[in-house]
């Protein structure tokens, strides 16, 4: 019995990588609807943002023994399947997040506190910070920035906070960060899983935010299946998914910082909304750490 066939992410905006039609509109979710706040509508096609489009997801079905099996569709639960960041640090610490400089869907605000050394960024649930409340928030445990609290608010109301950690680990050859949350299902019902973050110059990267890009890769780690196509785009080298990319931008843009984007089983929705946002807020976290050491050795 052979292999499935390899998690295909979403397709690049990167020139002749893929074809130039225009990708298919994102529609949220009837339940993503009814949140108190409601967010600019996905269903404007993405081919009408300006410069840069989106990935437009294409992702393979479910993994079985079979070549043939159909695709999922894109549905993320809670984001976009791309995300971009928009800042004016001369200005303010605070930058916004969304598919496009037009439609800015998040606020985050980093905060640092000099009596307890400790750092933290906070994903508000809308464009401001003000009127829009605090959807998750990392912060730093300790003083030696190896582990973060994760807090996950509900966004619509219901239910209570989910309190999660990541966990970074490094050695002279390698870097990772870690962390474990409950994922959807299906059949078996919820469970719990572990996710691995890796720094990655590789095409999945390349893909999303240019051939002198660098980032890191969200690996999930405790899926049963293994893929065939080791170190093709959306297979780690172990023959893990890659399940998230967030990549540092390498545009010659001054207020572009970064790209994020969901892959294969992490853009069809099945891992469910508080995945998602784990999955955001830790990226951030790894992306704001390495811009602070990139300015921290610039100034020495």
């Amino acid at each position: 019995m052979g292999h499935p066939p390899p998690p295909q992410p979403c397709p690049s905006d990167t020139a002749n990588a893929f074809p130039s039609a225009p990708p298919p509109p994102y529609t949220p979710s009837p339940a993503y609807q009814q949140s108190a706040y409601q967010q600019p509508a996905y269903n404007q096609p993405f081919n009408q943002a300006p410069a840069q489009q989106p990935y437009a997801p294409a992702i393979p079905g479910p993994a079985s023994s079979s070549s043939s099996a159909p695709p999922f569709q894109p549905h993320p639960t809670k984001l976009p399947p791309t995300l971009n960041a928009y800042y004016q640090w001369k200005f303010t610490r605070t930058f916004h997040l969304g598919p496009s400089a037009d439609q800015k869907l998040y606020a985050v605000a980093p905060r640092s506190s000099l009596s307890s050394l400790k750092h933290a960024l906070l994903l508000h649930d809308g464009p401001t910070t003000d009127a829009h409340p605090v959807l998750a928030q990392i912060e730093s445990e300790g003083l030696s920035g190896r582990s973060y609290v994760v807090t996950i608010h509900p966004s619509r109301g219901a239910g209570g906070s989910v309190v999660e950690r990541l966990s970074r680990a490094s050695s002279l050859t390698h870097r990772t960060a870690s962390f474990s949350i409950g994922v959807r299902g299906g059949e078996k019902g919820a469970r719990r899983e572990r996710f691995e973050w890796r720094p990655s110059r590789g095409a999945e990267i390349k893909d999303l935010a240019g051939s002198l890009s660098h980032g890191w890769k969200l690996v999930r780690c405790d899926a049963e299946e293994r893929w065939d196509g080791v170190g093709q785009r959306g297979v780690a080298s172990d023959g893990k998914e890659v399940v998230a990319v967030i990549a540092h931008n390498a545009s010659w843009s001054m207020t572009k910082g970064l790209r994020f984007a969901l892959m294969g089983t992490g853009c069809a929705g099945v891992l469910g909304e508080e995945w998602e946002v784990m999955a955001l807020v830790t990226g951030l976290q790894l992306w704001y750490r390495d811009v602070q050491e990139s300015s921290a050795a610039g100034a020495s």
